[in-house]
């Protein structure tokens, strides 16, 4: 829903901004995401959060600020994350190995069975759902699009 002079509209228009748009499909995602990962007590930010530090705790240690900065979010708001999949045994804080002082964070073996259970119901079918109806052409170009649009933002 998005309000036109004063007017509540349910569905997205093809002649709507793009910025709302890519809203609109942003939420509708996230939305998908979470309602697949609810069997797994994940939301679809825990996933990636997850998803990020796994690709990245083999290569280097892994600090809150790196997650911070891959996922585009705030202190407050990645700290709220951690704390909750540390709850939920998913991660753990360790000693770094350059900086006891420091800690990184790493993929508990609960977190990895939950991610391996969770990969296709979870993301891939969303992704499938997503791009149904749209040809490997379309597809390639709504991913330069995108990426353009984004490269804007961060201009």
């Amino acid at each position: 829903m998005y309000y036109i002079g004063g007017e509540i509209m349910k569905k997205a228009r093809a002649d709507a901004h793009v910025g709302l748009l890519i809203k609109f499909l942003n939420n509708s995602i996230t939305n998908e995401i979470n309602r697949n990962l609810l069997k797994f007590n994940l939301t679809a930010t825990q996933h990636e959060v997850l998803v990020y530090i796994l690709k990245k705790e083999n290569k280097r240690d892994v600090f809150q600020k790196d997650v911070e900065k891959h996922l585009k979010l705030t202190n407050p708001t990645i700290t709220g994350i951690i704390k909750r999949l540390e709850e939920k045994g998913m991660i753990v804080r360790c000693a770094s190995t350059g900086d006891a002082r420091c800690k990184c964070l790493h993929v508990t073996e609960e977190g990895h069975n939950i991610l391996h259970k969770c990969f296709h119901q979870g993301i891939l079918s969303v992704e499938a759902k997503l791009v149904k109806n749209i040809s490997e052409k379309d597809q390639v170009l709504l991913k330069e699009l995108l990426y353009k649009a984004l490269k804007n933002l961060e201009e």
